[in-house]
């Protein structure tokens, strides 16, 4: 290595060698590499080229003073000096169109380059690039002095620049096999294997692979996991290591909302002894998580929409605007369609969160996943409880995918499955340990009766098992009643009978859950609840509207008639029991 003749280019070229040291991005330690050899060499255009491998050729990546055609006619000339450049060659043409030496093109001659300069950058024999340099017109200003100057620059940059490259290198490989762990592993917190869920598992892929702030908007019904996917999605993205700020907008007062949000000024109300920072601002950088969004108050929705648009907004009390970089998530269970119709969300606000929408299934939207999920549960409580539990035996699963979770979605699965492992005694859960959230408010003394399914996927509906000897029993239950006379009767008077004790019979065995009853008997779930429906109130007009006797009559849960009946009591009629 030759060292500049002047000391204060040596100083010089050491202090601009130390200013590239600490720089690890590619990019950007390229762009301050052409910059500084442009100026080294005072040369009209220069231009910087790294060797791509895989296809064994020049890629141009940075250039100053670049015309339109010039880059071709820059490759044609590497073209021709790349064997040369390989074996470590520094090539400088005092005249390049010297026949003799380069086969000048005709575009050499058009951009009038008189003296050119091709310096290879290498690093233990290894090409990595070329920096192309020249100069035009009659006074050709790449001298020698320039030559050795340069020369020694390129030495000491070539192994920062191959360092720097293997780094990135190493980072992409990272990242990929980061990236395919995530989806080979598809969040272990995100059970299951129905079409559905995997639909929402590859939304979240395809909104974590951009290094981007994408705008989600998560609906689904309670319970079904929307924080779970907004985690996810901060977990897999590229802010995972930012903060993430979870905002439950129906748990804070409207008329704290804005404070919380963006937070005040000293003395901007009463009680604002000091500036309080917001929410947006301790998530800068990262992921704020706006959980129900439906319940953000009107007002305050124009601040968010430019919060979204500009990433500004103002402390309460406040006038100067602050900016913030955050990633906005929203979550809710409620129709945003009816909200927007009724002007309770700004239809602005719904189509600046909906860059892209994820709908998070019910549970009875995939009744497949129940069993995985229970076993993730199960593993999950024991672990915590320290209880070597091994299984669910068939009579608990079958309970498991009889029920409809038809308010609570997964959270109603999971807090079954707590107490299952909390009360099991053997090393199985079995059907006596799976109580659901209503049979604890339902005090009935009707005993549990499983139906006979398949353990398993559930190949088609859960069907009672209708037997000649049961059906007599009813038919005898009644006879002793008296609701089936001795006498001949019409067929359908004793179908309408005999469907009343099914109806009540497929209850009982389902817990009093009507859409699990309606799957037993085959039928529609609509139908189910109109026949049911119709048969309560002849029932309850029978017994002149009280609701106890009807209750103690027909083995009917008080309860369950106060709750999910009491609707078609006739207009002007309640119960006053």
């Amino acid at each position: 290595m030759r060292l500049p003749a002047q000391r204060k280019d040596v100083e010089l070229l050491f202090k601009t060698i130390r200013d590239l040291v600490p720089q690890t991005d590619l990019e950007t330690l390229l762009q301050h590499v052409i910059k500084v050899s442009t100026q080294i060499l005072g040369a009209d255009r220069t231009m910087l080229f790294l060797f791509d491998r895989k296809s064994e050729a020049l890629v141009f990546k940075y250039g100053v003073n670049i015309e339109e055609g010039l880059i071709e006619v820059a490759h044609q000339f590497s073209s021709s000096v790349i064997e040369r450049a390989k074996k470590g060659e520094f090539i400088m043409a005092a005249n390049s169109q010297d026949r003799k030496k380069f086969s000048p093109s005709n575009s050499i001659y058009k951009f009038d380059i008189k003296t050119i300069l091709c310096a290879p950058i290498l690093t233990d024999d290894r090409l990595i690039g070329v920096i192309y340099a020249d100069t035009k017109g009659k006074k050709a200003r790449l001298d020698d002095e320039k030559k050795s100057y340069f020369l020694t620059f390129v030495e000491l940059i070539a192994d920062l620049i191959g360092r720097t490259i293997d780094l990135n290198d190493k980072e992409g490989e990272l990242a990929y096999l980061k990236k395919r762990l995530v989806k080979e592993t598809l969040f272990p917190e995100i059970v299951g294997r129905s079409p559905s869920i995997k639909s929402v598992k590859e939304k979240i892929l395809r909104i974590t692979a951009v290094n981007y702030p994408v705008s989600v908007l998560i609906l689904g019904e309670s319970g079904t996991g929307k924080e779970l996917i907004a985690r996810a999605i901060h977990q897999a993205g590229s802010r995972s290591g930012k903060p993430f700020v979870v905002v439950n907008c129906a748990a804070i007062p409207a008329n704290l909302m804005e404070s919380e949000l963006f937070g005040h000024e000293k003395g901007a109300f009463t009680g604002a002894l000091s500036r309080k920072l917001g929410l947006f601002e301790d998530a800068d950088g990262g992921i704020i998580f706006l959980d129900e969004i439906g319940d953000l108050p009107v007002e305050l929705q124009p601040k968010l929409l430019r919060v979204l648009q500009f990433g500004t907004f103002s402390r309460v009390g406040g006038r100067s605007e602050l900016s913030v970089d955050v990633q906005v998530l929203c979550a809710t269970s409620k129709d945003l369609h009816r909200e927007m119709e009724d002007g309770r969300f700004r239809k602005a606000l719904f189509h600046r969160l909906a860059v892209e929408v994820i709908r998070v299934p019910s549970l009875r939207e995939r009744k497949q996943d129940v069993l995985l999920l229970a076993s993730h549960f199960m593993r999950f409580f024991s672990e915590k409880m320290e209880k070597p539990l091994t299984g669910i035996d068939a009579g608990a699963q079958n309970l498991l995918k009889a029920y409809d979770y038809e308010e609570n979605n997964v959270r109603e699965l999971k807090n079954v499955m707590e107490r299952a492992v909390l009360t099991a005694e053997g090393r199985n859960i079995t059907q006596k340990d799976i109580v659901f959230s209503d049979e604890l408010l339902f005090s009935t003394d009707t005993k549990k009766v499983i139906p006979e399914v398949e353990v398993g996927e559930i190949s088609g509906r859960e069907m009672i098992d209708i037997k000649e000897s049961p059906m007599a029993r009813l038919l005898e239950e009644s006879a002793k009643k008296g609701r089936v006379e001795k006498r001949k009767r019409p067929y359908y008077q004793v179908q309408e009978e005999v469907d009343k004790k099914l109806i009540l019979l497929s209850l009982r065995q389902s817990g009093w859950k009507m859409k699990p009853a309606a799957n037993m008997l085959g039928i529609n779930y609509l139908n189910f609840k109109s026949k049911l429906e119709s048969m309560i109130k002849e029932y309850i007009e029978e017994n002149q509207y009280d609701l106890k006797r009807v209750s103690k009559a027909y083995n009917i849960p008080l309860k369950f008639l106060k709750t999910k009946m009491l609707r078609v009591l006739p207009e002007g009629k309640s119960d006053n029991n």
